[in-house]
């Protein structure tokens, strides 16, 4: 299992991400198109161009990748047939992609950025309402809590349909429906939370993290 992830580029490295673009299938396209802010389209584009250079180190061409990308029910992306599972995630400058071979995944990331965190107390219960407020930096522990939450839902095909406060995760695992899914953190950088959940793993899961850069 890889994760690949990437900053946001500068000006002068912006063509280089924008010629991903005029591979992608129209529907993503269309999709990137119609970001009105143009830091979210490049955010979005970013995340694809992670997956198409991280599915070669799996042994598929972008060809492939974009031939076979089809979407679920829930308008969640995957490849036919299956031949890897990925998800896609993105905040401020950073973009993440992970990929596995063998088992579904979700991630997520998020920029450790100053909220309210009380209009979010619905989303939790309240045993980890309590943690969040227990703890020496509340904020971060929010963001910890939260992508733990959201990466547990991308993992879930239908995961949109779970209310987040409806399960809890501890000592990295939760079980949902007869699933059981394994959560973990990636220490990509300081101003940043990011973990990543994987459905029904059979064995310990191992990662390797591998910065992109496009050039």
């Amino acid at each position: 299992m890889k994760i690949f992830y990437s900053f946001i580029p500068d000006q002068s490295l912006e063509n280089t991400l924008l010629s991903y673009l005029k591979i992608l299938p129209i529907g993503i396209q269309s999709k990137i198109y119609g970001f009105k802010n143009s830091e979210d389209a490049l955010r979005s584009l970013l995340g694809y161009a992670l997956l198409i250079n991280g599915a070669k180190y799996f042994g598929y061409s972008s060809s492939f990748v974009v031939q076979n990308m089809v979407y679920n029910p829930y308008k969640k992306p995957y490849l036919k047939n299956n031949p890897i599972f990925f998800n896609i995630s993105h905040s401020k400058e950073l973009a993440v992609c992970i990929i596995n071979s063998t088992n579904e995944v979700g991630i997520d990331v998020e920029a450790i950025v100053p909220i309210e965190i009380e209009d979010y107390q619905e989303c939790f219960t309240s045993s980890e309402w309590h943690q969040i407020f227990q703890n020496n930096n509340s904020l971060k522990h929010f963001y910890e809590l939260w992508t733990e939450k959201e990466a547990l839902l991308k993992a879930e095909s239908s995961g949109l349909n779970i209310n987040l406060n409806s399960f809890e995760i501890i000592n990295q695992n939760c079980f949902i429906d007869g699933n059981n899914y394994s959560i973990h953190m990636v220490d990509i950088h300081e101003d940043y939370v990011c973990k990543f959940a994987v459905k029904n793993p059979s064995k310990p899961m191992n990662y390797q993290a591998l910065h992109i850069h496009f050039r």
